[in-house]
């Protein structure tokens, strides 16, 4: 009975590790099946992405490709009474001849083309998601929604210190840079250029360098925040290139006047203060006596349109920071 019993037991545990090998071997072809089936997911997914990655870099190719036919079609539209106007060079100093032409903003005519329309309305809706994304998590996080615009306070901050360097760097320009040079232009000695001329050109360059420095070392000495920097800066940059666009295209004028020779349908050697002026505030940084203007009213639906825009474009900038960067930032190396 003792041998029987064991043959028996013998014989079962034979079955079950049989039963045990069999169940392993199916499980086995199971997980390989799975990892075969899972390596021709990731192969699929890879060849998808790489297709997906060249149809965008086709189409980005053809917008940029039609993107640039149509600047050189609005290029080649630019003529005076038809007839291509080509660059000029002067002699004796003088720069060459800038002709400007009554015509729409380049920005309105590039709105035309149906790619750029498209990257705007992209910028627009995802300006749109933004606002939305804000407004849900304010909602979710604590039950309403929170008007909150610290940040742009705080950028913006010490506005009125702003607005009192812009108008010292404003007054300068206007106060400073038009008087003297309208004295040198009618007091200088006729023909070759003298001592006098050189110590003008001089005080020129000592103003232009006390322009760039004041502006900076105020922005440093108070703490200016960025936004509000960025406004001094841009001004300053601005002003600076208008006078001396100013001052670089009248030089030939100055040099070529003599009080003793002068008619009255000769070109004055320094233009009115008011055309100077209008300059100022113009959008070119050619200057030019007079330019083209529209007959048309003003259309204040499109100035509205446009001022929209920028705070559109401010606002854009306030929840790329607000959402993303300083939340990174705040808990940076708080972990560690």
């Amino acid at each position: 009975m003792d041998s029987k019993s064991k043959e028996f037991s013998n014989v079962d545990e034979c079955n079950a590790f049989h039963d045990d090998r069999k169940s392993f071997d199916e499980q086995f072809r199971t997980y390989s099946h799975k990892d075969i089936n899972m390596q021709k997911i990731r192969d699929k997914s890879e060849k998808l992405k790489s297709d997906l990655l060249e149809n965008f870099e086709k189409q980005m190719q053809d917008v940029i490709e039609d993107f640039v036919q149509e600047i050189e079609k609005i290029e080649q539209s630019a003529t005076v009474n038809g007839v291509p106007q080509t660059p000029h060079k002067q002699t004796n100093g003088e720069l060459s001849e800038k002709v400007f032409i009554a015509r729409r903003s380049i920005l309105s005519e590039l709105l035309e083309i149906s790619h750029i329309r498209t990257i705007y309305h992209i910028f627009v809706a995802i300006l749109i998601v933004f606002m939305l994304n804000t407004l849900v998590c304010d909602f979710m996080d604590q039950g309403r929604v929170v008007l909150d615009f610290q940040l742009i306070i705080y950028s913006f901050g010490k506005f009125p210190l702003v607005m009192y360097v812009w108008f010292c760097m404003a007054s300068s320009t206007l106060l400073v840079v038009y008087p003297l040079f309208q004295y040198w232009a009618y007091n200088r000695c006729p023909g070759r250029v003298y001592w006098f001329d050189y110590l003008w050109l001089l005080a020129y360059i000592v103003y232009q360098l006390v322009f760039l420095v004041l502006p900076v070392k105020t922005i440093q000495a108070n703490s200016i925040p960025a936004a509000s920097s960025v406004v001094i800066v841009t001004e300053q940059v601005r002003l600076m290139m208008k006078a001396h666009a100013f001052v670089r295209e009248n030089i030939p004028r100055a040099l070529a006047y003599d009080k003793s020779k002068w008619k009255e349908e000769d070109v004055l050697p320094c233009p009115d203060f008011s055309k100077y002026l209008y300059f100022l505030f113009a959008p070119t940084l050619v200057y030019k006596d007079s330019y083209p203007r529209s007959r048309r009213p003003v259309r204040w639906n499109y100035v509205v349109s446009n001022f929209a825009q920028v705070l559109a474009s401010l606002f854009y900038t306030y929840y790329i920071f607000e959402r993303f960067c300083i939340p990174v930032f705040r808990n940076f190396n708080l972990n560690s």
